[in-house]
């Protein structure tokens, strides 16, 4: 081991120079491997970071680095290095054993289905139990097992394999998360919605919100009794409000309440410069960064004072389908046309209202090719109801 150690002094500190400690870490991460017998960049570079703090501190007290120093050093951090590989290690099987128990879940659902559905097409079978084959089977298995094969439990393992009768992939969500995706009908939809969870890391709570938002009825009644979508008049830049909040500030300035959350602390003497009103219109210039969906926008909005708030919007009023449908995904590249990034918009916002989401609620206005805020507030185009002409959207309650 002291062999080992020499050596790495050697590297370390003899053919590059401590000084240059790019190079050392580089040269200390290719030769680790030979003392800790392990790849862990973690690992790697706390002990890098310890052997920079104890030279610097060193060479700060102008003490000149003994030849037994970097030895003494890496001694004492390797003391603590295989207890925390180890710990690494066991994060790493603990992952490995829940992926292969959730996969064997999802399997085991799918092969229940699947025999469910092979002795249904027995003739024989069929005749001496008919409709109540799968409550038999749910009272045997709960005998046998314990809780877990209800009739309803096993219908949904028969749904599944029925939905996909081709042997599936490793599963890559939990079985849970496939019985929230069994009320989608359509293949192609059902798939979208898959990979979207897999990508955005969806937990249950939130798909079975897109699926029920997915399977709702298009609400063409209930919208026709909905009041229409007003376009707001009141639409005037740079309108602030005297804070209602209490702050420790200089006695020569006063909080202004720009809206987005933000109070900004303003001079007295140049409050005659600004609009101040009870009812500011909360009206502001701003910038589209990205499109989220049909009705979400993420953009940076210039609430005054110089300050850009970068925020997400929902469309006030109107609601577009869900991403990982054919419609949802129709709605966002039809308002990514219209509104690529850098576009210039100007939006109302509503002060005190925002989603369950914590977006802001808002109506947006644009003019294609034109950034000139006053023409956009003048004849510009209402994204809001525009989206609802275009059938890419419906009414919805406020």
């Amino acid at each position: 081991m002291m062999l080992k150690i020499a050596k790495l002094e050697i590297e370390l500190f003899g053919s590059v120079g401590i000084h240059n400690e790019v190079h050392i870490y580089y040269k200390f991460k290719n030769i680790s491997n030979i003392i800790f017998g392990c790849e862990s960049d973690l690992i790697i570079y706390e002990i890098y970071l310890g052997l920079i703090f104890f030279y610097k501190f060193f060479k700060s007290k102008t003490r000149p680095l003994r030849e037994s120093s970097p030895s003494l050093i890496i001694t004492a951090i390797m003391s603590k290095a295989p207890a925390l590989a180890k710990f690494n290690k066991l994060l790493d099987d603990i992952a490995r054993i829940y992926t292969t128990a959730r996969q064997a879940q999802v399997r085991f659902a799918w092969e229940l289905g699947r025999r469910v559905v092979e002795v249904e097409q027995d003739g024989d079978v069929h005749a001496a139990y008919g409709s109540k084959l799968i409550p038999k089977i749910s009272k045997e298995l709960t005998k046998k097992f314990g809780q877990g094969f209800s009739p309803e439990s096993l219908r949904k393992m028969r749904q599944f394999y029925t939905l996909n009768p081709i042997q599936p992939a490793p599963a890559k969500l939990d079985w849970t998360d496939y019985v929230e995706l069994l009320p989608i009908k359509d293949k192609q939809t059902r798939t979208r919605l898959e990979q979207r969870a897999v990508k955005e890391d969806l937990n249950t709570r939130e798909i079975r919100r897109i699926v029920q938002k997915i399977n709702k009825t298009p609400a063409a009644k209930s919208a026709k009794a909905l009041a229409p979508l007003k376009r707001p008049m009141d639409l005037k830049l740079n309108t602030f409000a005297r804070s209602k909040l209490t702050a420790k500030i200089d006695k020569d300035f006063v909080l202004i309440d720009c809206g987005f959350f933000v109070n900004w602390p303003v001079k007295k003497e140049s409050l005659t410069d600004l609009v101040i009103s009870d009812t500011p219109s909360y009206t502001y210039a701003a910038t589209i960064d990205r499109i989220v969906d049909g009705d979400t926008l993420i953009v940076l909005v210039e609430v005054g004072f110089g300050i850009i708030m970068h925020d997400k919007l929902r469309l006030r009023g109107i609601d577009c389908p869900e991403l990982g449908t054919p419609e949802g995904e129709k709605a966002k590249r039809y308002v990514t046309s219209l509104l690529p990034v850098g576009s210039a918009i100007v939006l109302k916002s509503h002060k005190t209202r925002t989603d369950t989401h914590g977006r802001f609620v808002a109506d947006v206005f644009f003019k294609v090719n034109q950034n000139n805020n006053d023409e956009i507030i003048q004849s510009g185009v209402y994204l809001n109801q525009h989206l609802l002409d275009q059938s890419l959207a419906v009414r919805m309650k406020e």
